[in-house]
């Protein structure tokens, strides 16, 4: 079986608080990131190591849901599908299962995120069970708390821990009438106890379709508003018209970083094919929501961000589009969601490599690293190293 590439990155994402409209100018502070890149003209994803395989009897991964670091460098590894976390020393050598299906304690009905806490220990937040779960480094259970915010499937990240120990939980809920779903975050004590809440602007999404990156999400070049939540507590935002990302100041005002960027036309047979996805997928919501065919003929600068536990922004630029023919798998997949659909979607074979600019808080470009493969997503940064999880060509997952 052909082994994909992975690679140790770094990484770095974040969300804005509001958006640039809302704010007198005055109350605006600009920086451009247009510094020549800290790491230098060319910096490279350098592989160290693998964990994972579908022949792999400890690491066969079902769904990586999130993945922890702690301070001894041990990984640890949320299953979704299995409801366990599977803990691997700083080498990939396997060390043990934490937790497992069920109610009891340090048990799991699922498992939709895990992160490290400032105190060293690990926390899992399960949602379908209704609590947070924590964890000693040495993977004792060592208590949990009760709360209930409800299952939400969501193309991003949707549980954080801030520098604070603080936790958040995203929650949705549908519209009173055709439109798009509104998400806020919940913030948390340890004890569960509801300290506020966090709104995320409405993401004004008016084409639909494109391809599902395990990065996040490429709408077809539709103009739309981003958003990340900073390990800080603070929303990044961006409108992804143009280059900038706004995010909030202590004094209150707002920290705008800009970036210089070239225009990239979308080629002829690209837009076709997401033309034809985004009018299929427009038939299956109805009249009723809006949604259009009307796919751009201009790239926006970029299309999904990601935050390290460092407050690193990692922006997703758009790049030029290169023709794929779709497998086998592929084929099948489509003539199956024909099956439940009632209408076969047509094929999408134009992809984008993953090409990431790293900027810091504070505005400063890091540098443009290209990733091995696009179907790669970084879930820990920390310094120079990145824990990421990759997405094979049978569907495995690597770590």
């Amino acid at each position: 079986m052909p082994r994909p590439r992975i690679a140790h990155l770094l990484c770095a994402l974040a969300f804005a608080c509001l958006p640039p409209h809302h704010l007198p100018a005055q109350d605006t502070v600009v920086v451009r990131a247009d510094n020549p890149p800290v790491w230098g003209p060319s910096p490279r994803l350098v592989e160290e190591f693998r964990i994972g395989g579908v022949d792999d009897e400890v690491a066969s991964f079902g769904h990586v849901v999130g993945v922890a670091v702690d301070g001894g460098g041990v990984i640890w590894v949320a299953d979704g599908r299995a409801a366990e976390v599977r803990r691997f020393g700083p080498d990939g050598r396997f060390l043990g299962i934490v937790g497992g299906k069920g109610d009891g304690p340090g048990e799991f009905r699922g498992i939709s995120g895990i992160k490290r806490l400032p105190d060293g220990r690990v926390v899992v937040w399960d949602a379908h069970g209704g609590r947070f779960s924590f964890f000693s480094e040495d993977g004792a259970f060592v208590g949990s708390a009760a709360r209930y915010v409800g299952v939400i499937g969501a193309p991003q990240e949707v549980f954080q821990v801030d520098t604070a120990g603080v936790l958040y939980a995203l929650w949705g809920w549908p519209p009173p009438s055709p439109g798009p779903a509104r998400l806020l975050w919940y913030k948390f004590q340890g004890d569960g106890t509801v300290l506020d809440s966090l709104a995320i602007p409405p993401r004004g999404i008016t084409v639909l379709g494109g391809r599902s990156y395990p990065f996040g999400p490429m709408t077809p070049f539709s103009t739309r508003t981003l958003s990340v939540l900073s390990p800080h507590g603070y929303l990044v935002v961006a409108r992804n018209d143009d280059y900038a990302l706004h995010r909030p100041l202590p004094d209150g005002r707002v920290l705008k970083i800009t970036r210089s960027w070239e225009p990239i036309r979308v080629k002829r047979r690209e837009r076709a094919q997401h033309r034809a996805m985004a009018a299929h997928v427009a038939s299956l919501w109805g009249p009723g929501y809006g949604f259009t065919d009307d796919v751009p003929s201009v790239k926006p600068p970029f299309w999904a961000m990601r935050v390290d536990e460092e407050a690193r922004l990692w922006i997703a630029r758009h790049t030029e589009g290169t023709f794929r023919e779709e497998t086998d798998a592929e084929r099948a997949e489509r003539r199956r969601l024909a099956e439940f659909r009632g209408s076969e979607p047509p094929p999408l074979e134009w992809w984008e490599p993953l090409v990431v600019d790293v900027i810091d808080a504070d505005g400063r470009f890091l540098g443009t690293l290209q990733f091995p493969s696009d179907q790669m997503v970084p879930m820990v940064a920390r310094g120079r190293d990145v824990w990421a999880v990759e997405v094979g060509e049978y569907g495995e997952q690597y770590v």
